[in-house]
């Protein structure tokens, strides 16, 4: 039997994902603000770096206010609309501006918002690679909440053509700034725009991924490889490059040596990196074979636990499907395992009692915390291999696995319960070693008497037996001896009495008989045959013969006592006997 596995990490990572975004949201609102007060305020410092650096444009702050708004109204997944409304705009605007460079038109948006008063050339107009930057940004914001593994590849395309036109620019200005206006492409471009680009892109990512966010990072390969091998293959070879550019520039080192330098540093942190992330990894995969090892082996118990069950135990889908269920229950309907499972439910029921079933399973399913459906057993009337219909007990409960909301049914063989009922039943009412009713039999029938009383109405007397001087045969021959004579006493007795009486043993050597429609001068009859046949027939032992006598008590119910204080009146008869020298009847 199969069993349902779960996933090794569960941690819900939502929280620290949407604190990033409302980060980087205020973030770059908090920057867009700052350089559109500049604007108005005629402040230039604020909308530029570097009096020799181009300024961010008007519309390039209005942009970036507004992703900002879309970044922070997507982290809520009820304001999506948000969102894409965000996005369009931004495609509106700077597809605008891209429609007036490719026409070489002016349409009056670059300085409809705030004018320029600093640029000579296109004032107002952002480059563009800003155009071309928003535009993939707005497009990315408008189908962010909505993407499907059809297109995660062109969404990742774009991702990284964001990634590479901000960061040629950033890494660009770092290098030499003054040869990145050279460049019609970035004419324009201010380096906290770059900046900002770069943060918006990144910003998209986090909401592109946000839906498929509740897992742990460290258990995906790919984000535990990024988290090791940024530093030594992204950011140092970065800033080694930078540095040793400027040191070429200055003369300190020639442009070989300062190649030779480059690669050498990055092949040494490129293998370092390799070999420290290949340890990590080495190290991660001997926990995860030591877990799988340990989840095996509890499968293997399981459903070796399962299987054995001497009941049948299966689980079903909403449409009545057989997903799962152990050797028991398919043995029950006369199928192999394998069989069994590609089953429907349906298949199993004969056709009127289908839609009962069908009414149970809706209500287990819809509501869970039905606690009744969980401790009821329910009587089914099932079919097996053969078609032939049997009665099955079941027990429902609902199962919910990976979000899809089943059942769970234990199943057992109705007959074969019933006569493990009736077996069970015979095990505490009858006396093993003499196979008569015991005592709790004797009580029981007594309470029915009491409560409904004989079928005929006749009167119930009680005859109390004890063997006389049992505990001399067991010290004497030994308890196997004396358990022998029990059970042949309680034979004799049996053999004496009529179809409609009744033998109990009331414990130890003492018996007790009901009867029922006999009178005074029949029972006495009935008492003096057993403590005849008892006296006449000695019992053998090894060839040594042991004489065995009982004493009796009789008592008759009148009608106007309790049965229990006439079996305690038969007692006292008895009691008597013995007194009278036992061998004896008494009659009270």
């Amino acid at each position: 039997m199969s069993l349902v596995s779960t996933s090794t990490y569960t941690p819900n990572q939502q929280g620290p994902l949407l604190f990033s975004l409302r980060f980087l949201g205020y973030f770059i609102f908090a920057v867009a603000l700052l350089v559109m007060l500049g604007w108005v305020m005629n402040i230039h410092s604020l909308t530029t770096l570097s009096p020799d650096f181009p300024s961010m444009k008007f519309n390039t702050a209005l942009a970036f206010a507004i992703s900002g708004i879309g970044i922070l109204l997507g982290q809520a997944a009820r304001e999506r609309h948000g969102l894409q409304i965000s996005g369009l705009i931004l495609m509106l605007l700077m597809g605008t501006s891209l429609i007036e460079y490719l026409l070489n038109i002016n349409l009056g948006i670059d300085e409809f918002f705030w004018p320029d008063d600093y640029s000579n050339n296109l004032p107002g107009r952002p480059s563009p690679a800003t155009c071309i930057l928003f535009i993939l940004s707005g497009a990315l914001m408008m189908c962010s909440q909505q993407v499907s593994d059809r297109c995660i590849w062109v969404i990742r395309c774009i991702l990284g053509v964001g990634f590479f036109i901000s960061l040629a620019a950033l890494v660009t200005y770092l290098l030499d700034a003054h040869s990145l206006f050279k460049v019609k492409f970035f004419a324009s471009i201010a380096v906290h725009t770059a900046v900002l680009f770069f943060i918006q892109f990144l910003a998209n990512a986090l909401l592109i991924n946000k839906k498929n966010s509740e897992f742990h990072k460290e258990a995906l390969p790919g984000w535990r490889q990024i988290n090791r091998l940024l530093l030594p293959i992204v950011v140092v070879p970065l800033v080694l490059g930078v540095l040793l550019f400027h040191c070429v520039n200055s003369g300190y080192l020639s442009v070989a040596f300062g190649f030779g330098i480059m690669i050498t540093g990055f092949c040494m942190t490129a293998f370092a990196g390799l070999m420290w992330n290949a340890s990590q990894e080495d190290r991660w995969f001997q926990r995860l074979v030591a877990e799988v090892e340990v989840r095996e082996s509890m499968q293997k118990r399981l459903a070796t636990m399962m299987d054995s069950m001497p009941g049948g135990v299966l689980f079903l889908t909403r449409e009545g499907d057989i997903q799962d269920a152990n050797v028991g229950v398919a043995t029950m309907f006369g199928y192999a395992q394998s069989d069994f499972i590609s089953l429907n439910i349906a298949q199993l029921l004969p056709e009127e009692h289908r839609e009962r079933f069908w009414s149970v399973l809706d209500r287990a399913i819809t509501n869970k915390k039905m606690k009744h459906l969980r401790r009821r057993t329910f009587r089914i009337h099932a079919l097996n291999h053969n078609g032939k219909a049997f009665v099955v007990l079941a027990s429902v409960w609902a199962i919910e696995v990976d979000g899809t909301v089943g059942l769970g049914a234990f199943v057992s063989h109705g007959e074969a319960i019933e006569q493990q009922f009736e077996a069970l039943r015979r095990e505490v009412r009858i006396d093993h070693l003499t196979s008569t009713a015991n005592k709790s039999s004797l009580d029981a029938r007594l309470e029915q008497l009491q409560a409904h009383g004989s079928r005929s109405g006749e009167q119930v007397a009680i005859i109390m037996i004890d063997i006389d001087h049992f505990k001399v045969v067991n010290d004497s021959f030994g308890h196997p001896v004396g358990d022998a004579i029990l059970s042949e006493f309680a034979r004799r007795v049996s053999d004496s009495l009529r179809y409609s009486d009744s033998l109990y043993r009331y414990g130890g050597e003492e018996f007790t008989v009901l009867v029922v429609g006999a009178s005074e001068s029949a029972l006495y009859e009935l008492a003096e045959r057993i403590r005849g046949n008892i006296e006449n027939l000695a019992f053998t032992c090894d060839d040594e013969r042991i004489a065995v006598t009982c004493s009796l008590g009789v008592a008759i119910n009148d009608g106007r006592e309790l049965l229990v204080d006439t079996l305690t009146r038969a007692d006292k008869c008895l009691y008597k006997a013995k007194e009278l020298g036992r061998n004896t009847t008494v009659m009270g």
